[in-house]
C-alpha cells in the first residue's frame, strides 16, 4: 500500500480587486461616456475618488475632467474616443 503525497501548502486565495481596479474597469467598460463624481463615489467613496482616479492616470489611463456646472458638477470621461 502506497500513501499518498501530503500537502501542506495552503490553497492560494485570489487577490481581491481594488477599489482603484473598480474604477479603471468601469471607466474603460464605458469608453466615451461622461461619468459624474457622484457616480465614482458610489463605486470607490466619497472619501477616496478623486484618489482613484489619480491612480488610475497613474496606471496610463487618460482621463479627461470637465466642469459642467452646478447641476453635474465635476464630471470625467476616459480620453481617446468620443470627441477626446
Amino acid at each position: 500500500m502506497t500513501q499518498q503525497p501530503l500537502c501542506f501548502d495552503p490553497p492560494k486565495r485570489q487577490r481581491k480587486p481594488s477599489l482603484t481596479d473598480k474604477l479603471a474597469a468601469y471607466f474603460k467598460t464605458h469608453p466615451g461616456e461622461w461619468v459624474s463624481e457622484a457616480t465614482i463615489a458610489a463605486l470607490v467613496g466619497h472619501a477616496g475618488c478623486r484618489q482613484r482616479r489619480l491612480e488610475c492616470e497613474q496606471r496610463g489611463l487618460r482621463i479627461v475632467r470637465q466642469w459642467r456646472g452646478r447641476a453635474l458638477g465635476r464630471v470625467y470621461r476616459p480620453a481617446g474616443r468620443a470627441g477626446a
